[in-house]
């Protein structure tokens, strides 16, 4: 739905916000205002990578992490075993359920 608003003075700051049905606040917008991670905060030069962790200390994202780099770096194999893996330790994991079930299916 587009609707055309009329500025009548262009000195000032407009806000914009978008509300649901209910009115619930979804965005708000104001020209000239941005959020900006504080420069304390900002690290420059070679990033870190996150480590995943051994087998007996990974959380169910640490596998879906292992097995997602093994699909991305070709080795479908070895992702299917570490998914297969992983579902011994959270068998009732559907994140998990669908990345094998998806290899599998292939």
């Amino acid at each position: 739905m587009e609707q055309k608003v009329v500025v009548p003075n262009g000195d000032r700051k407009l806000t914009f916000d978008l509300k649901d049905a209910h009115g619930v606040a979804l965005l708000r917008q104001t020209e000239g205002n941005y959020d900006w991670t504080p420069e304390s905060e900002i690290s420059v030069g070679p990033q870190s990578n996150y480590r995943i962790p051994g087998e007996n200390a990974r959380t169910e994202d640490d596998w879906l992490q292992f097995g997602k780099a093994d699909e991305l770096n070709g080795d479908l194999l070895s992702a299917v075993k570490t998914y297969n893996q992983a579902l011994k330790k959270f068998p009732t994991s559907y994140e998990l359920l669908r990345s094998a079930g998806r290899l599998d299916a292939g």
